[in-house]
């Protein structure tokens, strides 16, 4: 199968995290261009380079996209490999290496602790990376308490990475229904940010239907993009009238 290009994904083998990225774009969220390597393809040549070119000169961020990955019972979250500023020339090299950490010990010991199946060879997600003044995650609803209303959110400077990967912890926000709640004394992000990443939140619980857990980006300029969006597996879904 040759590579899958949004919006025309249909019922391609992208994976869980690709296909929440699809919806969310289509619904008009903040996504940096991507495209999708699906299992089994054999990335390279001429429809790789142009690939690239449709999403950005680079660098790109090489991350797996699991079918089993960001499911509403098990995340895998941290157990693939991802990649960030990955050069247009290293890119098929990094897709292998995405591919090579479904059968790496962190993973294999994931599947052990939580009773999984082999979860195959991922589809990959390739992205235009975003170059990143401040980033992090956020919670629509409070993962500890289970608290509906509240939306806690984590940033550091630059890219989220080091934070997703427990590294670092960030600076902590929170907001409710009346506006920010709780806020940090020398903060990385602004109110007004903190507030747009709480409603960019807040959308894709709306969009999915149950609470999510997201990783987010402010660039350079100022624009906030929407990283990635999977279901906070503690929480059950909410009702929602439109």
């Amino acid at each position: 199968m040759n590579l899958v290009i949004p919006p025309s994904i249909g019922d391609a083998p992208i994976g869980g995290k690709a296909r929440a990225l699809a919806q969310a774009a289509g619904d008009g969220l903040p996504v940096p261009p991507w495209f999708v390597v699906p299992p089994g393809a054999e990335p390279g040549g001429r429809e790789l380079a142009e690939a690239l070119a449709r999403i950005g000169t680079g660098p790109y961020a090489v991350r797996s996209s699991a079918a089993a990955e960001d499911g509403v019972a098990h995340s895998f979250a941290g157990q693939f490999d991802s990649f960030l500023e990955v050069p247009a020339d290293r890119v098929t090299d990094r897709i292998a290496d995405v591919r090579a950490s479904a059968h790496s010990p962190r993973l294999t010991e994931y599947r052990r602790e939580h009773g999984l199946p082999d979860p195959g060879e991922p589809a990959v997600l390739v992205q235009q990376m975003v170059d990143a003044a401040s980033a992090g995650v956020a919670f629509s609803a409070d993962p500890v308490s289970g608290r509906r209303e509240a939306c806690v959110i984590s940033a550091v400077e630059g890219t989220g990475e080091k934070l997703v990967s427990g590294e670092v912890d960030g600076e902590v926000w929170r907001t409710g229904p009346e506006g920010i709640e709780e806020a940090p004394e020398k903060p990385i992000v602004s109110r007004g940010q903190a507030e747009e990443v709480s409603a960019l939140a807040r959308r894709c619980e709306a969009h999915f239907g149950r609470p999510q857990d997201i990783e987010w980006a402010f660039d350079q300029e100022g624009t906030l993009w929407l990283l990635q969006s999977r279901p906070i597996t503690t929480l059950e879904p909410v009702s929602y009238t439109h």
